[in-house]
């Protein structure tokens, strides 16, 4: 994780937030490598706290937490497992999971997206689910198996025999100065100290210097 602690310093990536956002940003203490997470449609603004992301603060203020995506394979093709990131248009609009046309964002590697934390989307599909030989034998020694590890490690041989390639994304999170952002950076280091059973989390010094640099709070 070290080696791209160096990404929270790019310009490129701070100052469209700012300007998305109109003013000072936090970093909301919430970054992932994914390595071939599969997902169903979601938001990401979901389990973060008690504030309805779309009312309007006491203070006048509105929701305005966004997720940096960066990715680092081509998604360009019209195969399905060619996972193109996949969202609902205008679905950030509302709580529903199913409204909104959906649109297939094709992507190059290097390519860096910003979306709307309430925005519904979908990354890589269930890959079981596509071939019967992965919905009628992996899957259910999937179910035997004892262990996230050890499930983690046959969905990988499983990928390798299919000759699936791997899909890797790097992503960070940002959001406006607000009761919003502070909220979803309490449940994000709640949720990441549960993760990692540890009672107490908190940013590295480079971590913080580097956002220092490009005027980002923490």
């Amino acid at each position: 994780m070290k080696n791209i602690l160096w990404l929270l310093k790019k310009q490129s990536i701070v100052t469209p937030i700012k300007q998305i956002v109109g003013g000072k940003v936090k970093f909301c203490h919430h970054s992932d490598v994914h390595l071939n997470i599969a997902s169903g449609w979601h938001k990401d603004n979901e389990g973060y706290g008690a504030l309805d992301a779309w009312s309007i603060g006491v203070s006048g203020e509105t929701y305005g937490v966004y997720k940096v995506a960066l990715y680092l394979q081509d998604h360009v093709g019209q195969n399905p497992e060619d996972f193109a990131l996949k969202v609902r248009r205008a679905s950030h609009l509302s709580r529903s999971l199913n409204e909104g046309g959906i649109e297939d964002i094709y992507t190059r590697a290097g390519d860096a997206i910003i979306f709307d934390c309430r925005i519904t989307h979908m990354g890589q599909h269930d890959l079981l689910q596509q071939h019967l030989i992965g919905r009628y034998f992996a899957k259910p020694i999937l179910r035997l198996a004892p262990s996230e590890k050890s499930r983690y490690r046959i969905q990988q041989l499983y990928r390798r025999l299919m000759g699936i390639a791997d899909r890797v994304a790097i992503f960070y999170v940002y959001g406006k100065c607000n009761a919003f952002t502070d909220e979803h950076i309490e449940g994000n280091i709640r949720r990441q100290n549960q993760q990692n059973r540890s009672a107490h989390s908190s940013a590295c010094t480079e971590v913080i210097a580097n956002l220092i640099s490009v005027g980002v709070g923490y």
